[in-house]
């Protein structure tokens, strides 16, 4: 695999985890000893196990790192008619609200919904994007757990499914499938990617 230019390296113990597989050139993995998802990612933020890059959320969610993919979004969302847009496992919301404001300004009644399952996540952006409210809201939910948002158009879930153990990714689909949405929009690593819940 090839590692990112300036991509931040994972020191070789965070509090709380354990190294599972440190070899070069991959990034170590991590697998913290709590049995909830919310749990977990809560302790990814908290310790900054990813680094301070893209708000806490990683190097990949970093504005230089998402550039293309922030104009391909909102290119695909303006295409598909996309009204309704559902950006499961939001994180940190670093570069996301950059693509939220330009499909809203495309197309005014475009409405966003950022959801974690990380909660604290989820309040700080209910405060930060308060002003917003009418067409951008936040809910705390775990996506590979609980039901999903009902009704939007499209399900966005980026470089989160690969964190979870294959039966919580396979409950995330069955989730998405019965939250009646047209489309889902999945992106992951393709040389595989962090493991933080065994």
């Amino acid at each position: 695999p090839v590692q990112q230019e300036n991509a931040p390296t994972l020191g070789p113990r965070a509090p709380g985890f354990q190294v599972v597989d440190a070899s070069p050139p991959r990034h170590a993995f991590y697998v913290l000893a709590i049995n909830t998802v919310q749990a977990t990612f809560a302790k990814v933020y908290e310790t900054q196990l990813w680094g301070k890059d893209g708000g806490g959320s990683g190097y990949g969610s970093s504005l230089a790192a998402t550039a293309s993919l922030r104009a391909s979004l909102v290119d695909l969302i303006a295409r598909y008619k996309v009204k309704t847009f559902l950006d499961s496992s939001c994180g940190s919301m670093h570069w996301m609200p950059l693509v939220a404001r330009a499909a809203q300004e495309v197309d005014p009644d475009f409405k966003f919904t950022g959801s974690d399952a990380v909660c604290s996540l989820i309040k700080g952006h209910q405060a930060v994007f308060a002003a917003d409210s009418a067409w951008m809201d936040f809910a705390c939910v775990d996506g590979s757990h609980e039901p999903l948002p009902a009704g939007r158009d499209l399900v966005f879930s980026r470089d989160s499914l690969q964190h979870l153990p294959i039966a919580s990714a396979y409950k995330f689909l069955h989730n998405v499938r019965q939250s009646g949405a047209k489309y889902l929009l999945v992106g992951s690593y393709l040389t595989g990617g962090q493991r933080v819940t065994g």
